[in-house]
């Protein structure tokens, strides 16, 4: 089984979430919330194994496969005193 971990920041420019950096070489996702950016993910790694299959491992290469996106979000709120 291999576990792909994607490392995800929101970029108020352009509202959306985007995938910053990942185990998966390529990948390259944004999405305008974190449960599309995993299922864009997934789809993408799909595709990804495929084309990196040379330079991926005989682990990374066995099913199944799961996304695993870690994402921060932070917000500061004022609050009347």
């Amino acid at each position: 089984m291999a576990v792909w971990t994607v490392y995800a920041e929101w970029s108020d420019a352009d509202q959306v979430w985007f995938s910053r950096a990942s185990d998966m070489h390529g990948l390259h996702v944004d999405a305008d919330t974190v449960d599309k950016l995993v299922t864009k993910a997934a789809a993408h790694i799909a595709d990804l194994l495929e084309i990196n299959a040379d330079i991926l491992t005989e682990d990374d290469r066995q099913a199944p496969h799961i996304v695993r996106v870690v994402a921060h979000h932070e917000r500061a709120q004022p609050i009347a005193a």
